[in-house]
């Protein structure tokens, strides 16, 4: 009776479908998750699309890292907040090197933005935890004629320049 059990567990589990995986492709690309992007690939992606790239510099260990990747990225994401740029994350234990390169002496968790302005690619950091809305207002454009026209905007209303 057992060996009846045993064949009929077997027969169906071979007779179910087999999900086949699509190679990715480079319009695939654009809804890679952002964990998933290495930092050469992001940062290839925004120079060709001519997007600003946000990178989060964190680590497992770290609680405040944890914290903004869940109380403010993720609420970001869910919201669409990073539409327009491109965002990648870089753990400090898998990537040390290139972490400090990126952070250099400062702590983490840190967000950097790098915006093309005119020619040249400028960086901008954003260390510890920080709420959404400073987050949010950290990776607006800062160089763009859309930028220009937000400041613009502020300046004839009489809020703050960004």
């Amino acid at each position: 009776m057992q060996s009846i059990g045993l064949w009929l567990f077997a027969s169906v589990i071979l007779t179910l479908p087999i999900q086949e995986t699509k190679p990715t492709s480079s319009a695939d690309k654009s809804t890679a998750r952002a964990e998933d992007r290495t930092y050469a690939s992001a940062f290839a992606e925004a120079q060709a699309a001519q997007r600003p790239l946000v990178v989060v510099v964190t680590a497992t260990w770290c609680p405040p890292c944890q914290v903004l990747k869940s109380k403010v990225i993720a609420p970001m994401e869910a919201k669409k907040g990073f539409d327009g740029v491109i965002l990648a994350y870089v753990d400090m234990d898998k990537e040390p090197t290139l972490a400090k390169q990126l952070i250099g002496t400062q702590g983490i968790p840190q967000m950097i933005v790098f915006e093309k302005n005119q020619d040249k690619w400028v960086k901008r950091n954003l260390s510890g935890f920080q709420e959404l809305a400073t987050v949010e207002d950290f990776i607006k454009p800062k160089f763009s004629a859309d930028a220009a026209a937000l400041r613009l905007a502020d300046s004839a209303s009489g809020t703050i320049q960004r």
